[in-house]
Parts: structure tokens; sequence; C-alpha cells
């Protein structure tokens, strides 16, 4: 039997294991995200093929007939980026975010209660956790630019300069370095103070013989 307790699967958790007699599989009692029950097997259960208990088609069918008109707006599309990031396993980026627990305010599951939130997406900023271990919900998230989400993600490395903590990126742009040869320095072993006093030697190109 492979042991699912205490996993979370979209909206479920698996509790309890049952083994139904007239069944081959294993079966797991879940506890939905809303309050439901749900019995679900082990397969079905690491395939995505079930999610809640119920509640996530009856708030589908909510969604389709409210009539907002933002369907094709950039806003509408980040919301729906956010919630596939979150509960569907076949996404790419599934293992970053549901995969490791990140949820999202149950409110959320409307688009109308986002937008309520957080507003229209501003132009050219995209949408950030402030603590990157936290949820999606209106307190944990904020519009930033592309430069700020990428540093504020899990796998930036940081470093500590003069007093602050900011990820090798942000320090070799600060420095008028390329970020390649901060963080190849930092990787080959040197220490940070070495690595960003050293002045970086330009390429010249071998002479070709007569």
């Amino acid at each position: 039997m492979i042991d699912l307790a205490g996993q979370r699967f979209n909206r479920l958790t698996a509790l309890i294991p049952v083994k139904i007699a007239a069944s081959r599989e294993m079966y797991w009692v879940c506890k939905c995200d809303c309050g439901g029950d749900a019995l679900a097997t082990t397969a079905n259960l690491r395939r995505g093929r079930v999610r809640s208990c119920g509640c996530l088609n009856v708030d589908r069918n909510k969604e389709t007939k409210i009539t907002h008109g933002m369907t094709r707006t950039r806003t509408y599309t980040i919301w729906f980026g956010m919630k596939r990031r979150c509960d569907d396993p076949s996404q790419d980026n599934y293992s970053h975010y549901g995969g490791r627990g990140i949820s999202y305010d149950p409110r959320w599951r409307l688009f109308a209660n986002f937008f309520a939130d957080m507003g229209k997406a501003p132009e050219g900023l995209q949408l950030d956790r402030i603590d990157n271990e936290g949820n999606y919900c209106k307190e944990n998230c904020r519009w930033v630019t592309p430069r700020t989400n990428s540093n504020n993600r899990s796998n930036s490395d940081f470093v500590e300069y003069a007093g602050e903590r900011v990820t090798v990126t942000e320090l070799a742009r600060k420095l008028g370095m390329k970020p390649i040869t901060l963080e190849s320095r930092l990787y080959d072993g040197w220490s940070l103070d070495r690595a960003i006093r050293t002045p970086v030697r330009r390429w010249t190109p071998p002479k070709c013989a007569n």
C-alpha cells in the first residue's frame, strides 16, 4: 500500500485508507478544503482525477455564470494561471506550488473575489507572494515587476552584502557585473569579497598564425 496519509491532492487531504471488499484498489477517506468529505482510490488521487468533494465543479459552474466581462483580460489570465499552478498536477510547475503545499484563499476560487481584493493587474507587473512559503491571499500578494518576482522565487540564491540580504542576480546588477560571472565565481568556491572585487578579464581571441 502506498501511504498517502496527510498528503494534499488539489483540494483534498488524504486521511484514512479503506479497503473495499469488491475492489482490488485501496481507497482513501479525504477531507476537502471546503469541509466536505470524499472517497477516492490511490490511483485517482495521484493522477489528479479526483480533486475535490465535488465543490470544484460547483465553483466552476458558478464562475461560468458570472458575466464579469473579463474572461479575455490579462487579470483573468493571471488568476487562472495561479489556480492551475496550485490545483493541476499536470502543469509543469505544479511541483513548485500545489505539489509543495502552496494553495490560495478559498474566496479566490471565484475570479470576482480575486478581482475585488487585487484589482486590475497593472501593465507590465506580475502577481507575487511576499512570503514565498505562504499561500496566495490578499495579505500575502502584491503586483511587482518581473525582476522583483524572479528575485523572490524559492530557487534564488541569496547573499549578505552591506547589511542587506539580496539575490546573487540582484547584487551583480547593482555592481555592474554580469550575473553569470558572479554566480560562476561563487559556485567555484570564491568568497563573496573576492568574487566582487576581482576585475573581470576581457577575453581576447587568439591570433592566427600567418
